[in-house]
């Protein structure tokens, strides 16, 4: 057991080592998502980030997945959470959802049972990352191959790699609002500058 432990903390320190980088942040976060699956025993395991103006839409995915399953399609990931309004609902507020079995939903939830069991999604677990009272990121895992003990044993290491995701985000987020008001500035300058040296012209 001791061990075991280890070796996730050793797996740990490596994904915070790489999520700190400032450089190849997204070749980072698939790595990091790789040694992930190992502590998770997982088929597949992703990261989606939401448009800032939607959280319907998906801006960035990246994942890995085992080799016997395929890729997401582009199609069904954009149109996934609008098939899965329960399954959004609770992730606004915040709550990581664990479906050990997704052949015994209930029955009155038809849409995401169809919806999951097309895609051959035996087993979820998804962690909302939240923001600024908003829904900016979700990180999940499909196909799980431990067992639920262990699954829920392992849901504390998924929840610490999601605040590591969710301050590289906070940290991609500021700088971006902060080109943003640069631009912004320069444009205000700018304008400034025009409108001073066409006074000097008129004068």
């Amino acid at each position: 057991d001791l061990e075991s432990r280890f070796h996730i903390e050793e797996i740990l320190a490596a994904v915070s080592a790489r999520l700190l980088e400032p450089t190849k942040i997204k070749a980072n976060i698939a790595a990091s998502l790789e040694d992930l699956a190992k502590i998770m025993d997982t088929g597949r395991i992703f990261l989606a980030v939401f448009d800032s103006q939607s959280n319907n839409q998906v801006r960035e995915y990246i994942e890995w997945h085992r080799s016997e399953l395929l890729p997401v399609p582009e199609d069904a990931l954009h149109s996934s959470m609008a098939y899965l309004p329960m399954l959004r609902d609770r992730l606004l507020e915040g709550k990581t959802i664990y479906i050990d079995d997704t052949s015994q939903f209930p029955s009155n939830l038809e849409i995401e049972l169809q919806f999951l069991q097309e895609r051959n999604v035996q087993s979820l677990v998804l962690l909302p990352i939240v923001i600024d009272h908003k829904l900016q990121a979700m990180l999940g895992c499909s196909n799980l191959q431990a067992s639920a003990d262990a699954i829920q044993g392992n849901l504390h290491t998924l929840e610490l790699v999601a605040s590591m995701l969710k301050s590289l985000l906070q940290r991609e987020h500021l700088i971006e609002t902060l080109e943003k008001q640069v631009a912004e500035r320069t444009r205000q300058l700018t304008t400034f500058l025009d409108m001073a040296m066409l006074s000097d012209q008129a004068q």
